[in-house]
């Protein structure tokens, strides 16, 4: 498991197959501008989660956007409520960051791929 995700461990081994769960083996599967705004996000679901009721399944970029799979086992409907209020506000403030960097950007097509890349970085992709 990605050593950034150490701290969040018990939401990824209350699943019952956590072996196999793709952020157990792959860790967050996105670019590295993203990952300080995720750790934060997860920070906060930490705090909210008293009652240990999230569980981590995935979090990656798929068609440059940003995607949190998880599950609530709770029964209460307010903190689930608000627990999906928080992930929504952060994947509005994630899909505008660059993957690469972390700045404002926009999305970006390229040969038919898609990119959330701002104009520095869209411009060193090129360069490769």
């Amino acid at each position: 498991m990605i050593d950034n995700l150490k701290k969040y461990t018990y939401m990824i081994q209350n699943d019952a197959d956590f072996e196999r769960n793709p952020i157990f083996l792959y860790g967050i599967e996105c670019g590295p501008g993203w990952i300080p705004t995720i750790l934060e996000l997860l920070d906060i679901l930490s705090l909210m989660d008293i009652n240990k009721k999230i569980e981590l399944h995935q979090i990656k970029s798929k068609f440059a956007e940003f995607r949190f799979y998880y599950k609530y086992t709770g029964t209460d409907k307010d903190e689930k409520t608000r627990i999906e209020n928080i992930i929504q506000l952060y994947t509005q403030k994630i899909n505008k960051q660059c993957e690469l960097c972390g700045d404002p950007a926009n999305l970006q097509l390229d040969s038919g791929w898609r990119y959330k890349y701002c104009d520095d970085c869209l411009d060193k992709h090129h360069r490769r």
